[in-house]
């Protein structure tokens, strides 16, 4: 250890806008849900040959992105205000620098920045004992937690946002609030649903195999796409807790308070018997019809007509005046049926498919729920409507 190293300062060099981007994506996991004096800042601590920069909401998620130094540093953790953090490094990137030097002096609650003759200084927090832990949500999952592993990466990332829009986001009915990921039935595979009772959704197969149902919070998409970036990861369920792993980071998350609230998901999805009508058409066009339907009627339900040459929405606007989108349809009924229906919930379902994917519109009754399902195996539901 060297005389600076043992009077508590830390002198490195990192790559400015890997450093600026990671600040930013470990912004996003600390959403503050409580008020404590780590609110808007980031930890900045080292691990091995890399720069750990975290940030947590204080209860229940928490995320750690690891920048490479190329070399290692000495020092202890430290906090710093997120936003004028992120605007300095956004300073010495405008100036063309690519690598920064860093000096972080814990003892003086400074951590300083160099490059091309420009310096700046930022104060620093550090974390002692008895102090919440910002890091800690991350710090303390850097071991297995036992459980459940599944070992799938960006393929998980992708089920996870196909059925984000399905996730239900209000305060009431938590056990909604979240995902399943559940072996499919007969296959070596898994797949992802969200369900808010209106919608629900369900992703193509993914790799990865599992013994049981595991249940993810919604806060896992956005933790995901922070620590896993394009690396292949891991996500491992244990008590009350998801971590999710990389070579570029890691996040943990909650799982309390999901319940069995998906249970019958897997029967709703796989009853497709007494199909009365179904079309066929590109993901991007269905989408078309639903924003023009819901642009004339203000999301007031609507009628949603599967026909031998086309899919339309019909719609009636609050005084009362009638219009209709349609769009040809690529894979013909031989029947014409109709169910009320949301065109905002026909227009999440619908942009969830990738834009030039067939996109199959299938209707069995005036009562029963309208099954968007996908060429690439993805399936989405809309719940019927009233119409008044």
């Amino acid at each position: 250890m060297t005389k600076r190293e043992a009077e508590g300062v830390a002198t490195f060099r990192v790559g400015v806008e890997l450093l600026l981007a990671a600040v930013r994506l470990a912004e996003a996991a600390g959403l503050a849900r409580r008020v404590d004096r780590f609110v808007g800042r980031v930890s900045l601590r080292p691990e091995g040959d890399a720069l750990a920069i975290g940030a947590s909401d204080g209860l229940e998620a928490a995320a750690e992105v690891l920048v490479p130094l190329g070399g290692s540093a000495a020092f202890e953790v430290v906090t710093v205000a997120t936003e004028r953090l992120a605007s300095t490094l956004a300073a010495f990137v405008s100036i063309g620098a690519g690598v920064v030097g860093v000096v972080v002096d814990r003892r003086g609650g400074s951590v300083a920045f160099a490059a091309d003759g420009f310096e700046a200084s930022l104060s620093a927090m550090p974390i002692r004992d008895g102090d919440p832990r910002l890091v800690e949500p991350v710090a303390s999952v850097s071991e297995p937690v036992g459980g459940l592993v599944v070992p799938v990466g960006l393929d998980l990332l992708a089920a996870l946002r196909f059925a984000r829009h399905a996730v239900w986001d209000g305060a009431e009915r938590a056990s909604l609030r979240g995902y399943l990921v559940e072996p499919v039935r007969g296959s070596a595979s898994l797949r992802v649903v969200a369900t808010d009772g209106n919608r629900l959704a369900a992703s193509a197969p993914i790799r990865g195999v599992s013994t049981g149902p595991v249940r993810l919070p919604s806060r896992t998409i956005g933790l995901a796409e922070i620590a896993l970036g394009t690396d292949a990861a891991t996500v491992e369920v244990g008590p009350g807790v998801a971590v999710l792993r990389s070579r570029g980071g890691r996040a943990s998350v909650g799982t309390e308070g999901l319940e069995d609230a998906f249970a019958d998901a897997a029967l709703i999805l796989e009853d497709l018997d007494n199909v009365r009508a179904t079309s066929g058409l590109r993901g991007a066009a269905l989408a078309t019809v639903a924003r023009l339907a819901l642009a004339h009627g203000s999301d007031r339900p609507a009628t949603l007509r599967v026909a031998p040459e086309d899919v339309s929405i019909a719609t009636v606007d609050t005084l009362g005046a009638r219009s209709r989108s349609w769009v040809e349809a690529e894979v013909r009924s031989s029947t014409v049926a109709e169910v009320g229906i949301s065109p905002r919930f026909v227009l999440d379902a619908a942009s969830a498919f990738d834009p030039d994917e067939v996109v199959e519109v299938v209707v069995r009754g005036r009562f029963d729920a309208v099954h968007l399902v996908g060429e690439r195996g993805g399936i989405c539901l809309v719940a019927p409507q009233r119409l008044d």
